[in-house]
C-alpha cells in the first residue's frame, strides 16, 4: 500500500522526474523484498541447524557417557576375571601339588611296595593327569593377565641356541618318545635374541609342543632362528604333519580355538597354547603367523623387534635335540 500510494503521488505530480520515480519505486521494493525474503530464510536455515548441531552435541556427549561408562565396566569385570582366577589359581594350585607329590611317592613306591603294579600305573596317571591340569590353570591365568595389561616382562639378551635348548628339553623328551628328529638351528647372521626369558620358554615349549602332538611318528621337526627383515630375530618352528586347511588359519590364535584334525585324533588339546603364545609376542612388540596347507605340514612364525644396537649376534650352530 505504501508503495501504491507513492507511485500514485509521482504520477500525479507529472514531472518526468516524478514519472521516473514512480517507476523504479516498485522495481526497488520488489528487489528490497526478495532480499529481505532471503535473509529471513537464511535466518530460519541458520536457526534450524544450530538446533541441529546442539541435538548432535547432546547425542554425543550422550555416546561419550555411554563408551565411558562401558569401559568402565569392561574394565571393572577384566579386574574381577583376573581377581578371580588368581584367586582360583591359589586355591586349586594348593591341593594340585599335593595331588601331584603323593602320586609321586606312590608311584616310586618311596615308602615301600604298593602291592599290585596296578597302583604304580594309576598313580602315574594321575600325577600326569594333575600335570596337565596345573599348566591349564597357569595358562588360563597369563592369559587373564595378558588380557587385563598385568603381564610383565623384563625382555634382556639372550644365547638364541643355549636358550632353546634348555627351554626344549621337556618337548624332545615328548619327541623322543614319537621317534621323532627335532632339530635346533641358529643362523650365523641372526642378530641377538632381546626377549623375557621366562615368557620366550612359554613361546617356545607351547610351538613345539603343537608341532609333536601333530606330526607323525617318524616325523621331524626344526626350530630355526634367522635376522629377519626388520631386522629383528626370527624364530621358525617348522613340522611335516598333516597341516592346517587355509580357512582355519584366521582363527587358529584364539582361545580355545582348535582345528578338527581327521588325521591325529590324539592331537587334541586345551585351544589356550597359541592364543597365549600370540599374547606373549605382542607384549615384546613382535608379532605371529602360521603358514600351513592341509597334508603339508605347517611353520609357525614369531618375530622379536631389534633390541640394543650394541648388542652382538646370538648363538650359532645347529643342533639336534632329539
Amino acid at each position: 500500500p505504501v508503495v501504491a500510494l507513492s507511485c500514485l503521488r509521482f504520477l500525479s505530480a507529472g514531472g518526468a522526474l516524478d514519472i521516473g520515480f514512480a517507476i523504479l519505486l516498485p522495481a526497488c521494493a520488489a528487489v528490497l523484498f526478495m532480499d529481505a525474503r532471503r535473509m529471513t530464510n537464511r535466518l530460519d536455515e541458520d536457526s534450524r541447524l544450530r538446533f541441529e548441531v546442539e541435538d548432535l552435541a547432546r547425542e554425543l556427549e550422550v555416546a561419550r557417557d555411554e563408551a565411558l561408562r562401558k569401559r568402565f565396566e569392561a574394565e571393572t569385570a577384566n579386574a574381577s576375571k583376573t581377581a578371580f582366577l588368581a584367586n582360583m589359581s591359589h586355591e586349586l594350585r594348593t591341593p594340585l601339588n599335593a595331588i601331584l607329590g603323593f602320586s609321586e611317592i606312590i608311584a616310586k613306591e618311596c615308602f615301600g611296595p604298593v602291592g599290585s603294579p596296578r597302583y604304580a600305573d594309576y598313580a602315574l596317571d594321575i600325577h600326569s593327569s594333575g600335570t596337565h591340569l596345573l599348566s591349564l590353570i597357569n595358562d588360563l591365568l597369563d592369559i587373564a593377565k595378558i588380557e587385563a595389561g598385568r603381564m610383565e616382562i623384563q625382555p634382556r639378551p639372550l644365547e638364541a641356541r643355549r636358550t632353546f635348548e634348555a627351554a626344549l628339553k621337556i618337548a624332545s623328551a615328548r619327541a623322543r618318545e614319537r621317534k621323532q628328529q627335532l632339530v635346533i638351528d641358529v643362523d650365523e647372521s641372526a642378530p641377538m635374541l632381546f626377549a623375557d626369558e621366562r615368557a620366550l620358554k612359554q613361546i617356545l615349549i607351547n610351538l613345539v609342543s603343537n608341532a609333536v602332538k601333530f606330526t607323525p611318528e617318524g616325523g621331524r621337526i626344526s626350530v630355526s632362528g634367522s635376522r629377519a627383515r626388520c631386522g629383528g630375530f626370527q624364530l621358525v618352528v617348522e613340522d611335516n604333519g598333516p597341516g592346517i586347511p587355509r580357512d582355519k588359519l584366521h582363527a587358529i590364535f584364539k582361545p580355545f580355538s582348535q582345528v578338527d584334525n581327521r588325521y591325529d585324533r590324539q592331537g587334541e588339546g586345551t585351544g589356550l597354547g597359541l592364543a597365549l603364545v600370540k599374547g606373549l609376542v605382542e607384549l615384546h612388540g613382535g608379532r605371529t603367523w602360521l603358514e600351513s596347507e592341509q597334508g603339508h605340514g605347517c611353520r609357525a612364525y614369531v618375530v622379536f623387534p631389534a633390541g640394543s644396537p650394541t648388542l652382538k649376534s646370538a648363538g650359532h650352530g645347529a643342533s639336534a635335540a632329539a
